[in-house]
């Protein structure tokens, strides 16, 4: 069954991309959302098997296929080339840009679940002479769903699919390690993946670096009070005051989505590049299915597909790990970040053990410092790679 819950859980609680989608719009009374969500646990993995590869052995698995290359800045030499490669058992979709050997390379993980970075590769392209990054569209998203529409992603699969990336990368550039790279969910995807796979991960950057979302989610509520009353916005106010005291209660979908709503509302209103959902409420409880573009029914069988994932995103807590690093670890946020506050990374570092780590804030930015502050955000990544490989010799 298709709901407008899991949309809005999806959409306003967990991804970093502030956008606008609507879902069809179902009749409250039909849901079961108790049964629903036990249903989804009951389904096996559409992608158990793994693909048990390394070195040139990987590379030689792997099987390209030429796609459309995203509007990137050209240049006279050096990599830039766009294709599936076979990971995990399925044709994903990666792009890479760079100089090409005798340089580092990094992988990007994109946010979400299920929103493509690809398209917005430009915005990093000022870091191809330092180091070769590979764009990577996980189960889910972008041309790897355009591909695999009724693959369903979740976390064992993407961890599998990226070890197979990180394989392939490896094989293909020469080096033992990787850089990885993570934005928003593919921060929670990264650290778990930098944990589990140390000898491979050369450093780790998170950016809005998703820590526990139960708790970040209830520190954004209360950001956001405080901001209202300091402002002298009764309005805004008046509209929190409908979430309730133990906001997010992920027991209840329904009542979490709604207020999520409210919340991402609020700080709209306040100036923040979050998504407004409040507005199309009416819309989906009336079942107005001809108000939809063609785009945004796409765009809603995408998030659907990825519900999986939300719930395993909504239930992370990284204090359940142990974290203690092998490799370099910085964190950065934007300074206006209210998605994922800044305030929960700057908690994090603190805990975190590695042989370097760093807490950066990209000022006048939020959720996605590498779009905010373009210039500022590639000077950072330099620094920091500059940093890692000059001690590595």
């Amino acid at each position: 069954m298709k709901n407008w819950l899991v949309l809005l859980v999806t959409s306003v609680v967990l991804t970093g991309c502030g956008l606008n989608y609507q879902d069809e719009g179902t009749d409250l009374d039909a849901l079961n959302m108790d049964e629903e969500v036990a249903s989804l646990d009951e389904e096996p993995s559409l992608f158990a098997e793994d693909v048990e590869a390394n070195g040139e052995e990987a590379l030689s698995q792997f099987n390209a296929k030429m796609a459309d290359l995203p509007t990137v800045e050209l240049r006279d030499s050096g990599i830039q080339e766009s294709h599936f490669l076979r990971l995990n058992g399925l044709d994903q979709y990666v792009y890479e840009v760079g100089q090409g050997e005798g340089l580092p390379v990094a992988i990007f993980l994109h946010g979400g679940p299920g929103f493509s970075y690809t398209n917005q590769a430009d915005t990093l392209v000022g870091l191809s002479d330092q180091v070769n990054v590979l764009f990577w569209d996980q189960i889910g998203a972008g041309k790897t769903y355009e591909a695999n529409s009724n693959a369903e992603p979740n976390m064992d699969d993407l961890q599998a699919s990226l070890t197979d990336l990180v394989a392939y990368t490896k094989a293909r550039y020469g080096v033992d390690q990787v850089g990885i790279i993570g934005h928003s969910w593919g921060s929670a995807l990264g650290v778990s993946y930098a944990l589990d796979h140390p000898d491979d991960v050369a450093f780790y950057v998170g950016i809005g670096q998703v820590v526990t979302p139960v708790e970040d989610e209830a520190v954004a509520l209360s950001q956001t009070r405080e901001l209202a009353t300091s402002l002298g916005r009764q309005d805004l106010l008046d509209q929190l005051s409908e979430i309730s005291t133990d906001y997010p209660n992920t027991e209840n979908f329904l009542t979490l989505a709604y207020e999520a709503a409210i919340l991402r509302s609020v700080q709209r209103e306040l100036g923040f590049g979050t998504a407004d959902f409040v507005q199309y409420l009416p819309l989906l409880l009336t079942n107005q299915v001809d108000k939809l573009s063609a785009g945004d029914r796409e765009m809603l069988d995408r998030m659907l597909l990825n519900q999986r994932l939300y719930r395993e995103l909504l239930a992370t807590d990284i204090y359940a790990r142990d974290l203690e690093f092998s490799m370099p670890v910085y964190l950065i946020s934007g300074e206006n970040d209210i998605q994922v506050p800044r305030s929960q990374s700057e908690k994090m570092i603190e805990r975190v053990q590695a042989p370097t780590k760093e807490m950066i804030i990209i000022p006048d930015a939020g959720h996605t410092p590498m779009i905010d502050q373009e210039t500022d955000f590639i000077q950072t990544l330099t620094t920091i790679i500059n940093r890692t490989f000059s001690a590595n010799g």
